[in-house]
């Protein structure tokens, strides 16, 4: 298949996805090769428009917090304007391989979370206001994926496992061949999850870099 064909054949998915979802839910294909925007559906959602330039680093980082079936699903990402979005991407590699192409489903929870407050107050529960969102540029959006991931391997952990050295050490493990540690903000977060001191990591992480036996990525994946 070619990357042409390849785009084709998930834009007209992408729009098939766009009637199912609706019209709060953006579909978009990226592709990798061209490093654009080659279609999207309901672009008002975010402002975009098919042709825009793609940031290098986030399909990267995509890539490396991605499970092993490439997808990675249900982040909280928003707009440039600050609208909260449902992120989730799915990616797609060429025959050798590589990936050549992602399909991404952005949904404007908006509407659902006005009902959910609506069905709040009708019942006269206090809902939590909390601070009002910051907007979240690309750097933001890939440490908040970033933190996802620790949180999701830490809990496929047992919990039990993360009070000894052998444990904290395997996470660290997993985390490290994933790529985790590259992102900025990343080891005070890591640090914060299994209760120990950057320099007590740094340390473990020093002991992993010793150890030349690393398992394969593919068997590290969070599930």
């Amino acid at each position: 298949m070619t990357q042409e064909e390849r785009i084709n054949m998930l834009s007209n998915i992408a729009k098939g996805l766009s009637k199912i979802m609706g019209s709060d839910t953006e579909v978009a294909v990226h592709d990798l090769q061209e490093m654009k925007l080659s279609y999207v559906a309901n672009g008002y959602v975010t402002g975009r428009k098919a042709g825009c330039p793609l940031d290098e680093g986030v399909g990267q980082s995509i890539e490396k917090l991605s499970d092993e079936d490439d997808h990675l699903v249900g982040f909280e990402s928003h707009t440039g304007k600050g609208k909260k979005l449902r992120a989730s991407h799915m990616l797609f590699r060429d025959e050798n391989g590589d990936v050549a192409a992602m399909l991404c489903v952005n949904q404007d929870t908006s509407t659902i979370d006005g009902i959910l407050q609506y069905l709040g107050n009708m019942v006269r529960v206090n809902l939590h206001e909390g601070e009002q969102e910051n907007m979240l540029g690309e750097e933001d959006y890939i440490q908040k994926m970033t933190q996802d991931v620790i949180r999701r391997s830490a809990e496929a952990m047992n919990p039990v496992e993360l009070t000894t050295k052998e444990g904290k050490m395997e996470l660290i493990r997993r985390l490290r061949i994933q790529g985790v540690f590259d992102v900025k903000d990343a080891i005070p977060y890591v640090c914060k999850v299994i209760s120990v001191s950057q320099a007590t990591l740094y340390n473990y992480l020093r002991d992993l870099r010793n150890d030349d036996e690393l398992e394969p990525i593919e068997r590290l994946k969070v599930k």
